[in-house]
């Protein structure tokens, strides 16, 4: 039987200081977990489009929600096989 799961990302972007994009992003799991993450990113000066600086406080966001999923699987493996992965 083929089992489908759904996980979310909710990701804030905002302005804190002149300048300097910060992204905040919430992963949900099916399985109730949170997993959180932040960027953020100098915006060039003289851009007149915050566009990039988004996209990279939200891929720094993001990268830090990556690492964290990949660390708690090789807790998790390491945990349940107790062989040490390559993580």
């Amino acid at each position: 039987m083929t089992t489908t799961k759904r996980w979310t990302v909710e990701i804030l972007i905002d302005e804190e200081t002149a300048g300097v994009t910060h992204a905040a992003a919430r992963l949900d799991t099916s399985e109730d977990a949170h997993v959180h993450g932040q960027g953020t990113w100098p915006a060039p000066t003289g851009t007149r489009s915050p566009l990039p600086a988004d996209d990279l406080a939200v891929a720094a966001a993001l990268s830090e929600i990556a690492a964290k999923l990949s660390g708690r699987a090789v807790a998790e493996t390491e945990e349940s096989t107790g062989l040490i992965a390559n993580g």
